[in-house]
């Protein structure tokens, strides 16, 4: 028994460990939406994001594109570090405006949109979630091929803040 203990938080800490992949996220079918008004939620702090980085690797077979920042939430505390790589080789961009991302905590997704982004926090609260969502304007400064690297690193200078715009609710059946 001891050792089926050990195993298991052995697979728990690996998996824990791993980069998150980077595929689409969707709801649960098995909730439905139901609106609920912004004043029984307990997200009311505008969002932070901070050290914004984004790189467009230039088309080659080594080069991998990224997106990468720091998302805290001012209401609970909570930091996340969110993120997105695409295939070494790609020369494509990161951005992506049809899908959200997880970051390290999947409760929290982004959707890079290049001079903006969406954020979407799912928040639990007794036998219903709220689902809170945010936008903001990224005003990024560029640079090509620095360091060494050929492609273009844009990034934020400053803390992006993200106003919480609409929470909904969503409740099992």
């Amino acid at each position: 028994m001891h050792l089926q203990f050990f195993t298991v938080l052995s697979l728990l800490s690996l998996a824990i460990a791993l980069p998150h992949p980077s595929y689409p996220v969707t709801s649960p079918p098995h909730l439905k939406r139901q609106y609920c008004p912004t004043t029984n939620t307990t997200t009311t702090q505008p969002w932070a994001l901070s050290e914004f980085r984004t790189f467009t690797a230039d088309p080659g077979p080594d080069g991998i594109s990224y997106v990468s920042f720091y998302f805290l939430d001012p209401n609970d505390g909570g930091l996340n570090q969110c993120g997105r790589s695409l295939p070494p080789g790609s020369g494509r961009s990161p951005i992506d405006p049809d899908t959200y991302y997880p970051c390290e905590q999947a409760t929290v997704l982004f959707k890079y949109l290049g001079d903006s982004i969406d954020m979407l926090q799912n928040l639990s609260c007794g036998n219903l979630t709220d689902e809170a969502t945010g936008s903001a304007a990224l005003s990024l400064t560029c640079e090509t091929d620095q360091d060494g690297e050929d492609g273009t690193l844009c990034y934020t200078s400053e803390e992006v803040e993200v106003p919480v715009t609409r929470v909904v609710g969503l409740e099992k059946k």
